[in-house]
């Protein structure tokens, strides 16, 4: 937290489980005064992912990276898996 107002660029990126990165996002920079909370939504889109499934349990990281100028700030990695699901009317969820 800081008693000032901000001007910080957030990036984010998605890195497989090997770490090579699979998505990455555009940088924006916003205003954020003091003492200030923001949310920021971001959309990605994933060429065929691996799916998070028991047998083969795929986690990815999305890896978000704040800075102050050219000064990293911050950088935080969430760990995320994807799942695919179909709903039928008659036989329900699959």
């Amino acid at each position: 937290a800081t008693d000032r107002e901000q001007i910080l660029t957030i990036s984010q990126r998605v890195l497989d489980d090997a770490g090579k990165q699979v998505a990455q996002s555009d940088k924006n920079k916003i205003v954020v005064s003091a003492g200030q909370l923001m949310d920021l939504e971001q959309q990605f889109s994933l060429k065929a992912p691996d799916l998070w499934t028991l047998e083969h349990p795929t986690i990815y990281q999305m890896e978000t990276t704040v800075r102050t100028g050219s000064r990293i700030v911050d950088i935080y990695r969430t760990p995320f898996g994807i799942r695919a699901f179909k709903f039928d009317p008659d036989k329900g969820f699959s």
